[in-house]
């Protein structure tokens, strides 16, 4: 509060003999059908409202309570002068007003205004009989005055109060100018016990800069006003939309928390048959959302604003200068910055860009197309030549492309491909390309290439060496300075169809060979550190497929740390996958487990579709196999086997039918006959990498002799020479065991190389259960204790319970003699004596990590407090609460809440 204070009264003086109460009042959502409904579970809805005889709007039942908002709301009214919740139609501000005051109602009198309602009663008026108001059955004859005479009388009524007034204006944009002018003059000087809170969807022409400096202003904005992710949650939940994590946040970003917003796209929810699951399936419509914009916003707009607003829409963000280029005004950047004052779905960043809020540019967008027509040819290549000599050639592109100034497409694409192939920033216009048609694609020699890149970069190879011939044959056509973009172009599409299909030496030789041509990186721009990011990707993927692990993980960390300096999310994503395949093949599934996470966190964060990530995905199936949850390996594979079945990529085609064969292996049955098919077609119609040719063979021998077909299993053995593949060893063996000859397998375990150490559990496994065949029960308990020390440290469990009963009375046999590896021993002893399933096999770690508050919800569980406690805690509703608690159980592979704590502190994660 101002340290000095004098009489507001005798700072007012008449402004006029006239008076306007408020505007004319204008269309808006009532407090019953619309904008009262986003928010909140008041606990009235009663009007008048009890309090205090107010009048106050109507809330529904399920309106959402908003505690950190209240706070600002009630320190605001208890200290501030002002207190000013600014923010743009649909925001919740009545709402909010009205819910707060009934859930944390001020130790003082009130008094509530709703200006775009007209009873005939002037302002002040109203709000002298809110403070004096007459005695029952009666009503105060009106004062017949000006209005700063009006106004002085309101504040000598007040000044005679035995207690704070909190006086709250609804909808402030509607007062007229003369309410406007006085209520300014009492807000400069106020009564100390005198506290209004306004709700407007403009700044009002007041003070607000002075009330500031004198710390008499509380402000609740836009930003604020956005719904939070639990806020969001539980108002869809109250409409019985219970979102996965992943929908939730893409209806969050594109509402921008907005919560008209969310409530019209939860409705359109609500319309779809069946929830979404999904980002990749979230097709909502729009219509409700644009309907309540188009006649709430923009209908509002003066003519000269509307054209302004429609021209600008074309470009993503923009300065004053770019307005300017684009409506030819000269007053861009004032304008911008009155719209954003006046809350018009506009945003600024730092530098002064500005942008419109997704849902708002939506429909801006939409009318452009539909009222400016030609104009917008023009508008584009004004665009695109501004922000191409402003150095933002990524953006720029698109709107050569919209305004077909192929020249210019041709430089911006030669020289930034590799930005808009695999950064964030370019997605937008690498979708702007992939739209054009093959005809118009094939009009300009770059796109032509650029296109062939993109259904390389999708598995669709066929006929992508005649499209990029057919574009380096037209080479000459374009400027001498953009020829080496051109080239590099060329050459990465090239050496990536090689690689998709398992020409591993050309796509090593190919990338080798860009990466020579390249400059040195201390003279290299970004878009060259982006193409070697892609180049060493490639590199370094052919180069672990073709079984050169060394050379490949030099290579992909190479390729990682250039592809975070240079932002270039594709290559990333690509070399974090392969280094999760070289450290599942190295043994480190922990390390495979995280670094396959951080992939798969890249192509959700950035939003790249289930496509980059693929690799990834199997990676974490295999993972999840070898610790025992065989039910999650199958959800993950069935995941990406539609995606692998019509990829062309060869070698990840590969890794999904062994990983699919795996599985296969140990479920048995029908399972395994279809796995052999598979394999067998595979290795008939590709070229099966070096990395996993052993691993093929060796898999078809171990189906065909669980169906039995020992001959059929062991010519596939011979065939591919054993001794040379680990993997093909313990097959061997298998099929010897299989023939009642454990001499036979451990023969064929004595001269095999060394190999991962999933294959070097299974061969110590199987070398155990062959020497207990042969008598050897010391040695036998030996090679399991081996095992064992191999397992334990990266919870490797699968082997033993494929191994199945012939492993029971060894594992017994070990714990009666040695506490070595006791947990691990017990556990898998508890589930071959079918007292535990596989799910009841904690994973030696979580491979989707828990969210923060599932973290948070979590270290309420070991406690007694029941979900309505625990969302009482948290200030959350209880269905809120289950969601989390049920993503606990999921996560966790629980079943009961006993179950989960358990598990979470084997995992550590209390």
């Amino acid at each position: 509060m101002s340290a000095v204070r004098v009489r507001a009264a005798e700072l007012i003086r008449p402004a006029s003999l006239t008076w306007t109460d408020v505007l004319p009042t204008v269309e808006r959502v009532s407090a019953s059908a619309g904008v009262a409904r986003l928010g909140g579970r008041a606990s009235s809805t009663a009007v008048p409202d009890p309090i205090a005889g107010l009048h106050l709007p109507k809330t529904p039942g399920d309106t959402i309570l908003r505690p950190r908002l209240f706070d600002l709301l009630s320190a605001g009214a208890a200290e501030r002068a002002l207190t000013l919740v600014s923010g743009p139609p649909g925001a919740g501000k009545t709402v909010l007003l009205a819910s707060w005051l009934r859930e944390r109602r001020p130790e003082a009198k009130l008094a509530w205004i709703s200006l775009h309602e007209h009873d005939g009663i002037p302002f002040w008026q109203r709000l002298i009989d809110a403070v004096r108001p007459a005695p029952a059955g009666q009503r105060a004859p009106p004062v017949q005055r000006g209005t700063g005479e009006a106004a002085s009388a309101f504040i000598e009524a007040v000044e005679q109060l035995e207690r704070p007034l909190v006086v709250v204006l609804d909808d402030l944009h509607h007062a007229a100018p003369t309410v406007l002018t006085d209520l300014d003059r009492i807000l400069r000087s106020p009564p100390t016990e005198l506290h209004f809170v306004a709700a407007s969807r403009i700044d009002p022409p007041l003070s607000l800069h002075l009330l500031r400096v004198a710390g008499d202003l509380m402000e609740v904005r836009a930003q604020q006003l956005a719904f939070d992710e639990p806020e969001a949650r539980e108002l869809l939940a109250g409409m019985s939309l219970e979102l996965e994590e992943d929908t939730l946040a893409a209806v969050l970003a594109r509402t921008e928390g907005w919560a008209a917003g969310l409530r019209l796209l939860g409705l359109s929810l609500q319309a779809q048959e069946g929830k979404p699951s999904v980002v990749e399936r979230l097709t909502v419509d729009e219509r409700p959302v644009a309907e309540f914009l188009a006649a709430e916003v923009l209908a509002t707009q003066p003519p000269d604003v509307r054209l302004f607003l429609l021209r600008t829409s074309i470009v993503d963000s923009l300065d004053g200068e770019l307005a300017n280029e684009l409506t030819g005004r000269r007053d861009g950047e004032r304008l911008l910055e009155r719209l954003l004052h006046d809350n018009l779905f506009v945003d600024r960043a730092a530098g002064g860009v500005y942008r419109y809020h997704q849902l708002f540019g939506a429909l801006l967008r939409a009318e452009a197309q539909y009222e400016l027509g030609d104009e917008l040819v023009a508008l584009h290549e004004r665009a695109a030549v501004c922000l191409a000599r402003r150095g933002r050639p990524v953006a720029a592109l698109t709107h050569a492309v919209g305004a077909e100034r192929w020249e210019l497409v041709s430089v911006l694409l030669a020289e930034h491909w590799s930005a808009i192939f695999a950064s964030a920033e370019g997605r937008p216009a690498a979708g702007v390309l992939e739209a054009l048609s093959p005809a118009r694609a094939a009009e300009c020699t770059v796109v032509a290439a650029f296109s062939a890149l993109l259904r390389i970069a999708a598995g669709n190879v066929r006929g992508e060496a005649a499209l990029l011939a057919d574009a380096q044959s037209r080479r000459a056509e374009f400027a001498a300075a953009a020829r080496p973009g051109f080239d590099a172009l060329v050459r990465y599409a090239s050496a990536l169809a090689a690689r998709t299909r398992g020409n591993l030496t050309q796509a090593a030789r190919l990338a080798a060979l860009g990466l020579e041509r390249a400059p040195v990186e201390a003279a290299s721009t970004a878009s060259e550190d982006q193409r070697r990011a892609l180049g060493l990707a490639t590199l370094g993927a052919a180069e672990l497929w073709d079984g050169a692990t060394e050379e490949a993980q030099s290579t992909l960390e190479e390729a990682l740390d250039v592809s975070r300096r240079a932002g270039t999310i594709v290559a990333e994503i690509d070399a974090l996958s392969h280094l999760a395949l070289l450290e599942l093949n190295a043994g480190q599934l922990r390390r495979a487990a995280r670094v396959a996470r951080a992939a798969l966190e890249l192509e959700r964060t950035h939003a790249c579709g289930v496509g980059p990530a693929v690799l990834a995905r199997i990676v974490l199936a295999l993972v999840q196999h070898a610790w025992g949850d065989l039910d999650a390996a199958q959800a993950a594979l069935a995941s990406v086997d539609a995606l692998t079945r019509r990829s062309g990529d060869v070698p990840g085609r590969v890794l999904a039918a062994v990983a699919a064969a795996m599985v296969a292996l140990s479920e048995g049955g029908d399972a395994a006959d279809d796995a052999v098919l598979r394999l067998r077609s595979m290795r008939r119609r590709v070229a099966v990498p070096a990395l996993l040719s052993g691993r093929l063979a060796a898999l078809e021998a171990r189906l065909l002799a669980k169906t039995a077909r020992l001959d059929d299993a062991a010519a596939v053995v011979a065939a591919a020479e054993p001794e040379s593949e680990p993997a093909l060893a313990v097959a061997a063996a298998r099929i010897q065991l299989a023939l009642g000859s454990p001499f036979g397998a451990l023969e064929a375990l004595e001269a095999r190389p060394r190999g991962s150490l999933y294959v070097e559990i299974e061969a110590r496994l199987t070398e155990a259960i062959a020497l207990r065949g042969s008598g050897e029960e010391d040695a036998a308990l030996v090679a399991l204790e081996d095992a064992l020390a191999l397992a334990e440290p990266e919870a490797v469990r699968r082997p033993f319970v494929d191994a199945g009963g012939a492993l029971r009375d060894l594992l017994g046999a070990h714990l009666r003699r040695t506490n070595a590896h006791r947990w691990l021993a017990a556990e898998l002893v508890a589930f071959l004596d079918d007292r535990a399933t596989p799910e009841g096999v904690a994973p030696g770690e979580l491979v989707e990590a828990l969210s923060d508050r599932e973290s948070e919800v979590l270290h309420y569980l070991p406690t007694i407090m029941s979900n309505a406690d625990i969302a009482g805690e948290l200030f959350v509703s209880v269905n809120t609460v289950k969601t989390h608690v049920k993503s606990i159980y999921r996560k966790l592979g629980a079943t009961r809440r006993q179950d989960a704590v358990r598990r979470a502190r084997q995992l550590r994660l209390l």
